[in-house]
């Protein structure tokens, strides 16, 4: 009510019936034109407006009512295209010689009208014929309009955490504002927000509302923990499960895992294709490689140490000591070895009872020497792997099986024997390969 006493009617009633006149204009041209063509639209009108706000460009004319009229237009237009409508008339009603109080009335009573003509008009497009009456429009904008709900309730809706929604208000307002201003002109909502946490009444509730935020706290920074090791997913499920380790994988992220253990905890890009050569034993002949890279240390040397020393005793005592002495070099000397095993059985479970199987895996990550690391994973999907009761003593078997086959590669001697051969020519009349950015 302050706002409808305080505002300007000679100033913002020419551009809020202008405004509302042109938001269907707008609204029309966003339900019915190419959504590419659009997106560059409101894309660069967003810039656009986003560097009037940061030239500190102001109307510098006297604001009549042909000028209202134009800028409550231009505004409609963007209101019902982009729902940014205020840039236009920030910068025009902040450049003239009106008091704050004025200014801020003005600009609410705008966005008022504005918004529910914005909000009729994509109602009337969504719904067509089916559209209600104003009046009907009139009373669902009160009763959703944000005012009516609380700031906390407006958090919960948007799901993000309410002092963020109100910052995000602030500075559309003023996006000048510094850090200082944002804190005082938030006292209250910083108070209104954390007011249940003074009411002892309902303390085991509170309890459990703060026990909840540390945990969903705990597990972001859990994975970010894990990302930069190589999880592959983009979130944890705060659970029970998930902290027993039940929070899924795959085996290109595991056998990434294995090599950041190898490496002394260097985390080293995934390279698919490492030279290209053009125009071959011609003399045009142009090769480029990938250009060396120093690698992000994401683990501590001695927890990578320490963790291929608890990778060793798996397979020496553990669930995958059938390889243990499996892999001798032509010396006679054995190869260093580790690895993990892991067996999945997956099934809806009813009322404690297992039911339809979904899938079972067996999985063994490993490292062979100071070089080589890899992972093997026995899988079947859908619900024939019930019938199946293989462990992962599976997959180290067809490890230990492919011994023979692997050893002449994992010879010291030859520690390039997996890298691709030369260039054609010889190493003298080669090309020498150009650094790919």
């Amino acid at each position: 009510m302050d706002a409808l006493f305080s505002a300007l009617p000679h100033g913002v009633l020419p551009a809020a019936i202008a405004g509302m006149a042109v938001v269907p204009v707008g609204a029309w041209g966003l339900a019915h034109g190419d959504p590419l063509t659009l997106r560059w639209i409101i894309s660069l009108v967003v810039l656009a407006l986003l560097g009037l706000l940061l030239s500190g460009w102001r109307y510098t004319g006297k604001p009549t009512v042909p000028a209202s009229l134009a800028v409550g237009g231009c505004a409609g237009f963007l209101s019902g295209t982009t729902q940014v409508s205020g840039p236009p008339v920030v910068a025009f009603w902040v450049s003239g010689s009106s008091s704050a109080r004025a200014i801020r009335a003005n600009l609410i009573m705008f966005f008022f009208l504005d918004g529910l003509a914005a909000f009729a008009a994509f109602m009337g497009n969504r719904l067509g014929e089916s559209r209600p009456g104003d009046e009907a429009l009139r009373r669902l904008f009160q009763r959703f309009d944000p005012g009516a709900w609380s700031l906390a309730d407006q958090g919960y809706l948007a799901r993000v955490h309410p002092l963020e929604l109100w910052l995000v208000g602030y500075l559309s307002r003023l996006p000048g504002a510094t850090l200082e201003e944002a804190f005082e002109a938030s006292a209250e909502e910083r108070q209104a927000v954390y007011g249940w946490l003074l009411k002892t009444h309902a303390k085991n509730a509170q309890d459990q509302r703060i026990l909840s935020m540390l945990e969903v706290e705990a597990f972001l920074e859990i994975h970010r923990r894990w990302a930069r090791l190589g999880y592959p997913f983009g979130h944890l499920v705060p659970s029970l499960a998930t902290a027993l380790g039940s929070s899924g994988d795959r085996p290109a992220a595991l056998a990434e895992l294995m090599g950041i253990i190898v490496n002394d905890g260097l985390r080293l890009p995934v390279q698919r294709i490492d030279t290209v050569r053009f125009a071959r034993a011609t003399p045009y002949e142009t090769a480029f490689a990938i250009r060396p890279v120093e690698g992000d240390a994401v683990m501590a040397p001695e927890v990578a140490r320490a963790l291929r020393g608890a990778l060793s005793d798996v397979v020496e005592g553990g669930t995958a000591r059938r390889l243990a002495g499996a892999f001798k070099l032509a010396d006679g000397s054995e190869l260093a070895l580790g690895g993990k095993t892991g067996t999945g059985d997956n099934r809806i479970v009813v009322r404690g009872r297992a039911g339809l199987a979904l899938n079972r895996t067996a999985t063994f990550v490993f490292y062979l020497g100071p070089r080589h690391f890899g992972t093997l994973t026995a899988y079947v999907i859908g619900p024939e792997a019930a019938s199946y009761r293989f462990t992962s003593g599976l997959p180290v078997q067809i490890l230990k099986s492919m011994g023979p086959l692997l050893i002449p590669h994992l010879e010291p001697a030859r520690a390039d024997a997996c890298r691709p051969p030369p260039l054609s020519g010889g190493p003298e009349s080669a090309p020498q390969p150009t650094p790919a950015e």
